[in-house]
């Protein structure tokens, strides 16, 4: 009896395209055996640029803010390309006035994103009346009781406010409000362990935990910077942390703002999904996780592949 042969196209089957009839124990069996097309997703940690302190003639400038975090994963399609951008930290202000009791407030931190829908905005900077709206908002200046500048719902929260001549508002952070000239606590990740996050460089350790977008102290007796980079008083945010710089002042003199931390945007997808092409703009490293591959990019703007 001559061998029996299929009419039509050959079964074949990968993560991103299968051909041929397929009965369903045999879609089963490829899938577990991951060699079938379905669905495919990416967890995410983005997070933006901290905002920079401010600088006031006679006066204290608040922190800055915290910058935006985002966490939590999306769908990605074959074929597509998504954008990846961090944020740089927001510069501290000049040591220069336009005024005799006036200043300039700090910048904002720069923008994270992930595609189109992932986007972590810039912690405000340190304020010399009010504070800067932002990710986290920066702190208010010292000149009286004016009030933190407004965090961004789902990624930040308010900085604290100014008090008297020398205690300036704290920034906020990503897991808590400045207050008074202490900047707010940031947020703990868990997208990846803390021994590859500490590979990469990226965030505060704490004990055991790893913290980003903490708020940059306020000047004055007690002000520190919240865990996840935030910096102390005079102190700039940690780089890849996200965190505010921290807020200062002094009598009869003008001391520069310094700088917010730079951002990092962190994408985990599993191993037999990894990308086709990552842009030469991007500078990242990479680590396994298990099962899973972990990018960290730490500066630059282009487009990633599946």
């Amino acid at each position: 009896m001559p061998a029996r042969k299929f009419i039509g196209v050959d079964k074949n089957a990968s993560l991103s395209d299968s051909t041929g009839i397929w009965i369903m124990q045999e879609q089963y069996a490829a899938a577990v055996g991951d060699r079938w097309p379905g669905p495919l997703s990416a967890q995410y940690l983005v997070v933006a640029g901290g905002g920079g302190a401010g600088s006031f003639n006679n006066r204290s400038a608040g922190g800055g803010g915290g910058g935006g975090y985002l966490t939590g994963s999306i769908g990605i399609s074959y074929g597509l390309s998504y954008s990846i951008s961090v944020g740089a930290g927001g510069a501290g202000s000049p040591n220069s006035a336009p005024a005799p009791d006036y200043g300039i407030a700090g910048s904002n931190g720069g923008n994270s994103t992930f595609g189109a829908s992932v986007v972590s905005y810039g912690g405000g900077g340190g304020g010399i009346l009010s504070g800067v709206a932002g990710g986290s908002g920066g702190g208010g200046g010292g000149l009286g009781a004016h009030p933190g500048g407004s965090g961004t719902a789902g990624q930040g929260n308010d900085g604290g406010s100014g008090t008297s001549q020398f205690v300036s508002g704290g920034g906020g952070g990503a897991g808590a409000a400045g207050s008074g000239n202490v900047g707010g606590v940031g947020s703990i990740s868990t997208i990846t362990g803390a021994y590859q996050f500490g590979q990469f460089g990226i965030g505060e350790l704490i004990g055991s935990d790893r913290y980003f977008a903490g708020g940059g102290a306020g000047n004055g007796s007690g002000g520190v910077g919240g865990d996840g980079g935030g910096g102390n008083i005079a102190v700039a945010g940690a780089a890849l942390t996200g965190g505010g710089g921290g807020g200062y002042g002094a009598a009869f003199a003008v001391f520069a703002g310094v700088s917010g931390g730079s951002g990092v945007v962190v994408i985990k997808v599993l191993t037999t999904t990894l990308p086709s092409s990552i842009g030469g703009g991007l500078t990242y490293t990479t680590q396994t996780d298990g099962d899973y591959t972990v990018y960290a990019f730490t500066a630059g703007s282009d487009n990633i592949s599946w």
